[in-house]
């Protein structure tokens, strides 16, 4: 943080003890402040007679009518949500009471009722706060909106009705950890906005606690926008939420006011936070698609005549980046942190998927790539754009073979042969300052094969369940990278925050060679400099070269964390085979260089941790090779699918001389020789003919 933004928090902080202070001691002042005569705050030549939002009856027809396996879902999860039953992350399902909650069901303690901003939520022991935030967000209260429109039950309707004004009636903003920053009122406040325009025409439609509700969570969005170093996805989140109350609540008299406020932030963040190759600075796919979803929800809401040029622009170039990533049947990409968030929930998934965003992109924009990737309209994007949405899809006359890409801004190399796709990490570590949602996972390779993951993100794990687990399943050493003496390649700073980034870099690339070579320096003056190679065989197996240069280069880590459905077997030597159901899909092979200086490296097979959901980590497979030895240091993995065949023993073997290198091996019975010209810049590398 610079001395500026250390200042305006400061100044944040005492008209936060002064509100404080006014509640306790003239709760009076306070009642006048947040709770206004409705008079005051309401323009009644405004007020609507009828819904104008995604989950109105003619877009809910529709869905009904176009995803009908879909509909059915949606009304089989709100018969749940409709007895009080949820389950958010990996936590188990519980009961969830109507009004705020503050209480959490698994630590049987409460959050202390004190004003939201003094709330110090990662010291506090009131339980975890993201299960308490997700509990207030209310998003399954428009699903249950959805539902019942959906299936015509009536019950389903007044449920969500009650349940938001159980919310609303017991709450006291900006009081408890529902009301701890701006974005959480955002997002609830979208949650509301939605259920209060569903309301319209009904025979019992929002009523003024419900109105004033709105009007006091576009007032705190207001006074608490995030800003300097905390200006990520939040920022873009408090915007569209406000603007969501100014457009479905056109009746409160300062909606007009709102909407300009929000569009200028989207406008900005739109190009800020969707790169010119449409990747996300973040470096965390799962708040990239989280973003989209954001602009997705202000552009139907806004409609095509009245989006900024910069957010149509942005949602194309995210498309872009989206479909260059996943193609048909591939998993989506796993690095950077993910949290299970949404900004609206209008299906009964668990998480969401590239193909679902992709779906509402290309009804947003008529986007081709996208549309073959999601390969019809699904529920969300037919609600959000409607008949003119489903007509911009078009019709996908088949998914063109994938090809192999470069995110150049993102720092991402897509490498892709015979099914088989490799992603190379070569961004930075993450989003301005703090980089809150990256990892140290600088030269990280993933491999996949199909639909199945091989060589995998170890993923998220916990926010604020296991601080010990975070920095871990953050650090280097979980990634599939090479780790220098024990350290991370950023110096932790907390949960959400890196200091001293790394200086990462693309050295070279030819995509359709099928070659990329990045480098990492790390944090904090060091003198190590790792620098990776990835070549990918037309056979779908993939070499790749690690080179450690510079003093303190000793004690060094090279880990390959492996999907938990491969069961792991050592063949002898240094290596090993990875089975799925009985068939081998993986062979891994691992070599250094041969010379008296540098020890061979030692190649183990440890449990590790893998994590698909926030709070829930399961057992998986880890190879790791540990090298003792000066510098230079030297090392090649094979990696090879095997699909289902036999794979002999590749007989891996790196010899290297001065700045040359060459590494041979066996391959489906022939000899592949491959020369690494290590010492230049762009490195050099050359398959060599058998």
């Amino acid at each position: 943080m610079g001395p500026n933004e250390v200042a305006h928090r400061g100044l944040r902080m005492v008209e936060t003890v002064t509100e404080d202070v006014v509640w306790r001691a003239a709760p009076g002042a306070w009642r006048r402040a947040w709770e206004p005569p409705l008079d005051r705050i309401l323009d009644r030549g405004q007020i609507l007679d009828a819904p104008i939002g995604p989950l109105s009856p003619a877009r809910a027809a529709l869905g009904g009518e176009l995803a009908a396996a879909e509909a059915d879902r949606v009304i089989a999860a709100a018969r749940l949500i409709a007895n009080g039953r949820a389950g958010y992350f990996g936590y188990p399902v519980v009961d969830v009471p109507a009004g705020v909650v503050s209480r959490d069901p698994f630590t049987g303690r409460s959050w202390p009722d004190v004003h939201g901003k003094r709330l110090d939520y990662r010291r506090a022991t009131g339980g975890d706060p993201k299960w308490a935030w997700e509990a207030n967000r209310l998003q399954r209260l428009p699903l249950l909106s959805l539902a019942a429109r959906l299936s015509g039950d009536g019950a389903l309707d007044a449920s969500s009705r009650e349940r938001a004004l159980a919310w609303v009636r017991s709450a006291r903003p900006p009081y408890g950890i529902a009301w701890s920053n701006g974005f959480e009122a955002a997002l609830r406040g979208i949650s509301l906005a939605l259920v209060y325009d569903t309301l319209r025409g009904t025979p019992a439609p929002a009523d003024a606690t419900f109105t004033r509700a709105l009007w006091q969570h576009a007032r705190w969005i207001e006074r608490d926008r995030s800003f300097g170093s905390s200006a990520n996805n939040h920022l873009l989140g408090e915007a569209v939420g406000l603007l969501t109350i100014s457009i479905l609540a056109p009746e409160l008299r300062a909606a007009e006011r709102w909407e300009r406020q929000a569009l200028a932030v989207i406008s900005q963040q739109a190009d800020m936070q969707i790169l010119r190759d449409g990747t996300s600075p973040e470096q965390a796919f799962a708040y990239h698609l989280f973003v989209c979803d954001l602009l997705l929800l202000a552009t139907a809401l806004l409609g095509s005549d009245r989006t900024p040029p910069a957010v149509i622009s942005a949602l194309r170039r995210a498309g872009d980046a989206i479909a260059a990533q996943v193609a048909g049947g591939e998993p989506d990409p796993a690095y950077g942190d993910s949290d299970d968030g949404r900004a609206f929930l209008f299906d009964a998934e668990e998480i969401r998927s590239a193909p679902g965003v992709a779906s509402s992109i290309a009804c947003a924009v008529g986007h081709r790539a996208c549309a073959e990737l999601a390969g019809a309209p699904d529920l969300p994007a037919i609600l959000l754009f409607g008949t003119d949405g489903v007509s911009r899809f078009g019709d996908p006359d088949g998914v063109p073979a994938a090809q192999s890409s470069l995110l150049g801004d993102g720092g991402i190399v897509v490498l892709r042969r015979r099914g088989v796709r490799a992603l190379f990490d070569v961004g930075a570590i993450g989003y301005l300052q703090i980089a809150a949602h990256g990892h140290a996972d600088g030269l990280s390779l993933v491999v996949s094969d199909g639909a199945d993951e091989l060589v995998v993100d170890p993923g998220t794990g916990t926010y604020f369940g296991d601080a010990t687990r975070r920095h871990q399943m953050r650090g280097t050493e979980a990634h599939s990278t090479l780790s220098v003496g024990g350290a991370d390649q950023a110096r932790y700073g907390g949960p959400f925050l890196w200091l001293d980034h790394p200086d990462i870099r693309l050295v070279d690339v030819d995509i359709d060679a099928g070659v990329a070579v990045g480098e990492v320096r790390s944090a904090a003056g060091s003198a190590v400099r790792h620098r990776r190679a990835v070549l990918m065989l037309p056979t779908g197996a993939i070499l790749i070269y690690d080179r450690v240069d510079g003093a303190g280069a000793e004690h060094l880590v090279l880990t390959w964390p492996l999907h938990p459905a491969l069961r792991i077997s050592r063949r002898g030597g240094n290596v090993v085979d990875g089975h799925i159901d009985g068939r081998l899909r993986l062979v891994i092979s691992v070599a250094g260089t041969r010379r008296d200086h540098v020890a061979d490296p030692q190649l183990t097979t440890v449990e590790g941790e893998w994590s698909r959901r926030l709070e829930r980590v399961d057992p998986a497979p880890v190879v790791r090779a540990t090298l003792a030895g000066g510098s230079p240091a030297e090392v090649a993995t094979l990696l090879v699918p095997a699909q289902g065949r036999h794979i002999e023993d590749p007989q891996l073997v790196l010899e290297g001389s001065g700045e040359v290198t060459t590494a041979g091996f066996v391959l489906d019975g022939s000899i592949v020789r491959v020369h690494l010209d290590v010492g230049a810049d762009p490195v050099a590398i050359v398959l060599l003919p058998e």
